[in-house]
């Protein structure tokens, strides 16, 4: 089947889908598109001579795409970018779906691409990046990824398929990347002058100001270096889901994202920094595909000063009594945990507490869900 009928048959499925409630299915043109023939994006990018920028990573790598896009903006340089969130290959198909004319033209020639960590392989093989930035690696969905020399090993004969020209950019603070090797190998994460050492406040946080010199990084690959990154930063509201702020009612709600253990730590560290962790809190534990279905990564979550909450903790999504069990081993007492496994009444309840601020961790697709609510 030609690209052109391929292409058409896609763009009007994605139509269709539009005038669905919720606008849900965004990445299915994406798939059709690839079930179609396997090698569509490949055809696309080779015939748009699309220049694409692959942003890869256990955390971070949402955060690094949004501020580089935003930058990007700032610096009135074309792009497309998947930011609705799907970051495999039927994410990125459907980008392209949406981008691209009847006739197979693409209107930019930069593409930014988030990548989940096990499709990079496909992503390399199809895309044919310039640059590939990987953020950082830990332990993350056991089941899907494997183990961590795994999913290195498998980055690394990814590289094979790079173009000769190619750039790898790796986080200088995480030892496990030092493993990558690559003719054309750079790194970021070091403290520079240029930037200095005052973040937005909306980047607190290890992953977050990886992300801001991540961005730097990226930026200096594609020759725009001399846009004020941390200016522009510190204008954003914070990414989808990762530490955005919501008003209901005139309560302030804050949503985090808390995946694997990583984030998990470094999202409630900041809740005992800032001296929060007696304010109202709902934790929201998924295992679905997207979230992993192992969700034994809870017990490698540092609780730190959790024995002195005064305040109940509502737990609530398809594991809640898994994490009820958890905060108990980490020094919750008892008549502190609140399992309400229904996400909406769980909501609902966290909304009738008095305070006027209130924080919700949650899993991928319970972030998504409480995300829905708040909005």
């Amino acid at each position: 089947m030609s690209i052109v009928l391929i292409t058409g048959l896609c763009k009007l499925l994605a139509r269709l889908l539009k005038l669905l409630p919720g606008n849900r299915g965004s990445a299915l043109p994406g798939l059709v598109a690839t079930a179609l023939d396997p090698n569509w994006v490949a055809k696309i990018v080779r015939e748009n001579k699309l220049k694409s920028v692959i942003i890869s990573g256990t955390n971070g790598k949402t955060t690094t795409a949004y501020l580089l896009g935003n930058v990007l903006k700032a610096g009135n340089v074309g792009f497309i970018r998947n930011s609705t969130g799907s970051n495999l290959m039927r994410g990125v198909a459907s980008k392209l779906v949406e981008q691209v004319s009847l006739t197979g033209r693409l209107p930019v020639k930069l593409a930014i691409w988030e990548i989940d960590e096990a499709v990079v392989p496909q992503a390399v093989k199809q895309l044919k990046p310039q640059v590939v930035l990987i953020t950082n690696l830990s332990r993350d969905q056991l089941d899907r990824y494997g183990e961590l020399d795994t999913v290195l090993s498998r980055w690394q004969a990814s590289f094979a398929k790079l173009p000769k020209n190619a750039q790898v950019i790796i986080n200088a603070a995480d030892p496990r990347l030092k493993a990558l090797t690559w003719l054309r190998l750079s790194t970021f994460g070091k403290v520079n002058s240029k930037l200095g050492r005052q973040f937005p406040a909306h980047l607190e946080g290890k992953f977050n100001h990886d992300s801001l010199w991540a961005t730097r990084a990226l930026c200096q690959a594609l020759k725009i270096s001399k846009l004020p990154i941390t200016d522009i930063a510190r204008r954003l509201p914070p990414a989808f889901g990762r530490g955005e702020s919501f008003t209901v009612a005139a309560k302030r709600y804050q949503l985090n994202l808390v995946k694997n253990p990583s984030s998990f730590n470094t999202n409630w560290q900041m809740l005992v920094n800032h001296k929060r962790l007696n304010q109202p809190l709902l934790i929201q534990l998924n295992d679905l595909l997207a979230d992993g279905t192992d969700v034994s990564w809870i017990w490698d979550v540092n609780f730190s000063e959790l024995s002195k909450r005064h305040l109940p903790v509502i737990v609530t999504g398809t594991r809640a009594f898994d994490m009820a069990l958890r905060l108990k081993y980490a020094g919750l007492k008892s008549n502190l945990i609140k399992v309400t496994p229904n996400p909406v009444s769980a909501f609902n309840q966290l909304k009738r507490l008095p305070e006027s601020r209130k924080y919700l961790l949650a899993t991928y697709t319970a972030m998504r869900q409480l995300r829905r609510l708040l909005t």
